[in-house]
């Protein structure tokens, strides 16, 4: 997301570049979205030693993506060469 890989000389440029990266997020899959919020809280479990937890997680957010109409549309999407 490049949340922590940039750095801005004021204030003013740092919020700019924020409002762009929650514009590009609001316009993603709001399932892949909550999936990997949950994901990257989970995080805090591979840290502390919870890889398999955490693969399982992953797995599970997957299989909520599988499910859904935006994985349709994201498909049909790349097919045609177009923005969701």
């Amino acid at each position: 997301l490049g949340l922590a890989l940039s750095s801005h000389e004021n204030g003013e440029a740092c919020l700019n570049h924020a409002n762009e990266i929650a514009l590009k997020i609001s316009k993603a899959a709001p399932v892949a979205v909550r999936t990997t919020v949950k994901s990257l809280r989970s995080m805090q479990e591979v840290e502390r030693g919870g890889l398999d937890r955490a693969l399982m997680r992953e797995a599970d957010a997957q299989a909520q993506c599988y499910n859904t109409q935006d994985l349709i549309e994201g498909i049909r999407a790349l097919e045609e060469k177009r923005p969701p």
